[in-house]
């Protein structure tokens, strides 16, 4: 804005110069005041125009531009404090994610106490469905010396005879999960798979997952998990992690 006043003030002060020269030209040159005014009053007329606009221009438009450059200036740091809200909104960790963080840290603390093995196992179980809402689930373990899976753990289960203590490759939907060694989720549910017990009586679950656990091209673990609720993919891929943490845990 001072950049364009700057020469506009130059340029009236031109303009009132030249006028005052020329009345002082045009006295010397015309005695008779009519004639001076006859030579006078119109270019006095056109001066004032042109100094009229000037000042128009100046402080009418410049003003107007300055609040344009303003607005659209508010326009952009608004865009970009917007950019920044989404990019940091971005990192911030899915409630998924903090379950996650949380089940670590439980599961280093049981690690780390002096609970005996079998303890250990169950607690590191319960952690597990605690955190992620897991209705039933049983851990079964690989021992070195069989090829079998071996029942290690279970959560909210009511053991029966129909209870599988071990698990073979290619024996029922654990054993097939063994062997293809992929994961399982099925939402329909037959009837007499198996049942949730609890203080309420007994129902049937929404969703069972049946995850194998591989280290080194080998299933070391099998968990079998299932819920009330639908689980969408993050969620899933969370509860892969914290079953890959238990068994590292458990090595």
């Amino acid at each position: 804005m001072k950049k364009i006043l700057l020469p506009s003030s130059v340029l009236i002060l031109f303009c009132m110069l030249g006028i005052l020269t020329y009345v002082k030209i045009n006295r010397l040159s015309y005695p008779s005041r009519s004639e001076c005014n006859d030579q006078f009053i119109p270019l006095m007329l056109l001066m004032l125009i042109i100094t009229g606009s000037v000042a128009i221009l100046a402080f009418g438009i410049v003003p107007v531009v300055h609040l344009i450059r303003k607005k659209e200036n508010i326009t952009t740091n608004t865009e970009a404090e917007l950019i920044k809200s989404q990019t940091d909104k971005s990192v911030v960790a899915t409630p998924q994610e903090d379950v996650f963080e949380k089940f670590v840290a439980k599961a280093e603390s049981i690690k780390n106490s002096s609970l005996p093995e079998q303890e250990k196992t169950d607690k590191l179980l319960w952690a597990l469905c605690s955190l992620f809402n897991i209705s039933q689930a049983m851990l079964y373990i690989k021992n070195n010396d069989s090829e079998a899976l071996q029942l290690a753990s279970t959560y909210a289960v009511v053991k029966d005879e129909s209870t599988m203590k071990a698990v073979h490759p290619g024996e029922g939907l654990t054993g097939e999960v063994y062997a293809e060694k992929l994961p399982m989720l099925i939402k329909n549910i037959p009837p007499d798979y198996f049942k949730i017990y609890s203080g309420l009586g007994q129902a049937l679950p929404v969703m069972l997952y049946i995850y194998p656990c591989i280290v080194e091209d080998s299933v070391k673990a099998i968990f079998e998990v299932s819920t009330f609720e639908n689980w969408d993919k993050t969620m899933i891929e969370q509860i892969e992690k914290s079953c890959q943490c238990i068994v590292s845990l458990l090595k």
